[in-house]
């Protein structure tokens, strides 16, 4: 893809399209993105936007505040939001256009959420404390529910990233320079 004011535009001689929207290409930057069927989804500095993968007009969905990792079971688009104290963990079912809050609170203990994953069952998410002193895994139902810490260590650095497949999470131990799972 090439960025330019324009858009972005493929490459590819079999398949060029632009994307033309300011919000990806000027001003805010994106945090991160996902596509699903035929849109795709993205986050900017204050919101929620999905864009035809074929070119077109982006449109907002949602505000999102201070928004960091986005992710997707094929149905639903998941994503984090929040700073330091107000992390939320928000759900949007793409079939009805119902945006949903899964969980509140998430920085009471680890702030800083900054990977997001799921298996269509529960999305997991690592997160860093405040301090800087420890991180951990969490994971939650795709329908809400309770946070539960899968592990954690008292030390920085770990688990970031991660992915889930297969029943696994494997993830980065950046102290050890190894993949673990």
């Amino acid at each position: 893809l090439v960025a330019s004011a324009s858009g972005l535009t493929s490459s590819a001689a079999s398949s060029s399209f632009t994307i033309s929207s300011p919000g990806i290409v000027q001003g805010v930057g994106i945090n991160d993105m996902v596509q699903l069927g035929t849109k795709i989804y993205y986050l900017d500095g204050s919101n929620l936007k999905s864009v035809p993968s074929t070119g077109g007009t982006a449109t907002t969905i949602t505000t999102a505040s201070s928004p960091k990792r986005i992710t997707t079971d094929g149905t639903n688009i998941f994503w984090i939001e929040g700073t330091s104290g107000t992390g939320l963990l928000r759900k949007y079912t793409v079939a009805t256009a119902a945006v949903t809050t899964l969980a509140s609170g998430l920085n009471e203990t680890y702030n800083y959420a900054n990977t997001l994953a799921t298996d269509g069952t529960n999305v997991y998410f690592h997160a860093r404390n405040g301090s800087g002193t420890g991180t951990a895994i969490r994971r939650i139902s795709v329908n809400g529910g309770s946070v539960t810490d899968l592990f954690s260590t008292p030390s920085t650095g770990y688990f970031l990233p991660f992915t889930v497949s297969g029943g696994f999470i494997y993830f980065s131990d950046q102290y050890n320079s190894a993949i673990k799972r």
